[in-house]
């Protein structure tokens, strides 16, 4: 607090979550500020993997505050492909996210793919094992 001429005091008050406050009073008076101790919520996210394949999460905390939008892609494993989100999330897309309000469970399920392989490859062994490579890499 400063006093400045003509009598008018300036109180200057910056929170840790960037919001400023100035004051002009005429006179000096004890303000008491409510809540400024009391920091914002945190939660956990627990992230579970079924099947293979791997999850991103952006940002990576141990704990998210409140409000926090979080991020998560999916890549599956060769021989798997990407079924759904479980948990706090659904759907089917690679990509989710979720603002953190409450601790969250994500659930990424990989399912096992089936490769197809052309009938004449099943009689010949370079053939096939060319046919069930290319049949992985495009599940």
């Amino acid at each position: 607090m400063s006093k400045e001429a003509g009598g008018v005091y300036i109180i200057h008050v910056a929170f840790s979550n960037k919001i400023a406050v100035t004051l002009l009073m005429l006179a000096a008076v004890t303000l008491g500020l409510l809540g400024c101790n009391n920091p914002a919520p945190k939660f956990t996210v627990k992230l579970e993997v079924e099947g293979r394949g791997t999850v991103t999460v952006d940002p990576i905390e141990t704990e998210y505050i409140k409000g926090t939008k979080v991020n998560f892609t999916v890549q599956p494993t060769l021989g798997y492909r990407f079924e759904r989100w479980d948990g706090s999330v659904a759907g089917n897309s690679t990509t989710t996210s979720a603002v953190v309000s409450e601790p969250l469970t994500i659930r990424a399920i990989f399912a096992k793919t089936t490769p197809v392989v052309p009938d004449e490859a099943l009689h010949n062994p370079m053939l096939f094992a060319k046919s069930y490579l290319m049949a992985q890499m495009e599940a």
